[in-house]
This record gives C-alpha cells, sequence and structure tokens, in this order.
C-alpha cells in the first residue's frame, strides 16, 4: 500500500473510534470502558449505582411518569454499550451461528425479538437483535424469522469471506 499511498506507521493499535485494544499472547480483546464512562458522564450518570442485568427483565409501566423520553439519545446510549470481545489468533475457519426468538415478549405490541450471533471459529463476528415487524401466533412462527436472518447473514459471510481469500474449513 506504500507505494499507492502515503502511510506512517505508528505502531501497535491501542485506542480508536472509543475501542480499546488489548494485546495478549493468543490474540487480543476489545473493550470499550473508556468510552462508557464517557456516555455515562454525558448522561449524567457516573454516580448512579450499577445493576448485574443493565435492564429490567420484566417491564411495568407507570402511569405517574409523563416525562418524555428521547427515543433517539437512549437507543444511541444503549447501543454504544459492550462488555468486550476476545479474538483468538489460532482459531479454526468453521462458520457457527446461534438464534433464537422470544415469542410475545413485548407486553405493549406483543412482537417477538429475533436474535443471531455468527462465529468464525472461537471468535463472534456478527450479531444482530431486533424486534419483528408483526405478531406471531406461535413460538414457531416467531423462530421463523430468526432462522431466515440467521441464514441470510451466513450466506452473505460466507461470500464475502470467499472473496477476500478466507476458505471455510467447511460450509455452513
Amino acid at each position: 500500500m506504500g507505494t499507492e499511498f502515503a502511510i506512517k506507521d505508528v505502531g501497535s493499535l491501542h485506542y480508536f473510534l472509543g475501542v480499546k485494544v488489548r494485546y495478549f499472547s493468543g490474540g487480543i480483546f476489545l473493550s470499550q470502558g473508556k468510552y462508557i464512562r464517557d456516555l455515562l458522564a454525558q448522561a449524567k450518570m457516573l454516580e448512579a449505582t450499577h445493576m448485574a442485568t443493565p435492564m429490567a427483565v420484566k417491564t411495568t409501566p407507570h402511569v405517574d411518569d409523563t416525562r418524555p423520553i428521547d427515543a433517539i439519545e437512549y437507543r444511541r446510549l444503549m447501543g454504544s454499550l459492550h462488555f468486550g470481545l476476545c479474538y483468538l489468533c489460532q482459531s479454526s475457519l468453521n462458520l457457527t451461528s446461534f438464534c433464537d426468538a422470544d415469542w410475545a415478549r413485548c407486553s405493549t405490541t406483543h412482537c417477538s425479538t429475533t436474535g443471531f450471533c455468527v462465529f468464525l471459529g472461537a471468535n463472534c463476528i456478527s450479531w444482530s437483535s431486533k424486534k419483528q415487524l408483526k405478531v406471531a401466533r406461535s413460538s414457531t412462527k416467531a423462530e421463523y424469522p430468526a432462522m431466515a436472518s440467521t441464514s441470510a447473514e451466513l450466506t452473505w459471510l460466507s461470500s464475502l469471506l470467499r472473496n477476500i481469500g478466507v476458505f471455510l474449513s467447511s460450509l455452513p
């Protein structure tokens, strides 16, 4: 790349776009601890007490709570939180996935939430969680969109990896 572009070697990556990179003998660990502290400072929540689960398992709306919620700000803050990801150097090239749907979990709309994660060997390379648009009439019908989303992601990732020269040990 140096022949085509003006580049400069600034050493190993340690912090970039809110992500801290820690190296260890078997790979790297990515976390957003500093970024999370900055978000909590923006939300004026640095002194808030912590919980083991960041949200209530079952919510009940309060009639007396009339303060409007800034949905965009809430999504920005919540979407920015991660515990950390570990990526191992020595891992297989097997593509595996897990998917699930919680049937009619939303107490307001009764829509299900679909979720999946995809691993390349031991490394999580893709994940998603999304509320379904329609109410499923059974748990089986809630699982179909989860499997369809996961299958589409696996097909796309297989093609992407093949195009960049990564050949899988086995096809999903």
